[in-house]
């Protein structure tokens, strides 16, 4: 009897590693998703260091990044959201300024990552099944939220 790889993992303790060590090895970029294709750099991001260590500094509470535009700041919060699903999942909530904004980066953005990872595309839900507003990775949510509507702003963890 085969058993299947999910079942198998929850026997097997997750391994912690540090993003600026796990999204070169995990995160893909397809030429859909970015100018240049393939899988994570330091040297694409020059500045995602300083950021992912912050991320994963427990004294830190608050990161604010005041970049130009165009410089990887989703690209990096695209790939701590595949970092916290494999290493730490908890529920993330992105918000966005409206509802078309949180629908056009979940489609452009965030479902190609997830999908791109594979670990993390073992836990998406098949396509005709998934929900913009909840995107359920089996132990771990992640919510779209937007200014104006208190429904998707409030009451989440």
């Amino acid at each position: 009897m085969t058993i299947p790889f999910s079942a198998l993992s929850c026997w097997s303790p997750r391994v912690k590693e540090h993003p600026c060590d796990w999204m070169p090895k995990n995160i893909y970029f397809s030429a859909k998703e970015g100018a240049v294709p393939g899988y994570w750099s330091h040297n694409r991001f020059p500045y995602s260091r300083g950021v992912l260590d912050a991320f994963t500094d427990p004294e830190i509470q608050q990161i604010v990044l005041l970049w130009g535009t165009q410089l990887g700041k989703t690209a990096i919060l695209m790939g701590l959201v595949n970092y916290i699903c494999c290493n730490e999942p908890s529920p993330v909530m992105i918000a966005c300024p409206d509802k078309g904004m949180a629908e056009e980066v979940y489609k452009t953005k965030l479902e190609p990552m997830l999908e791109s990872c594979p670990v993390v595309a073992r836990r998406l839900l098949p396509k005709r099944d998934r929900n913009m507003h909840l995107v359920d990775l089996g132990d771990m949510w992640v919510y779209f939220g937007w200014s104006g509507s208190k429904a998707t702003l409030s009451g989440r963890s």
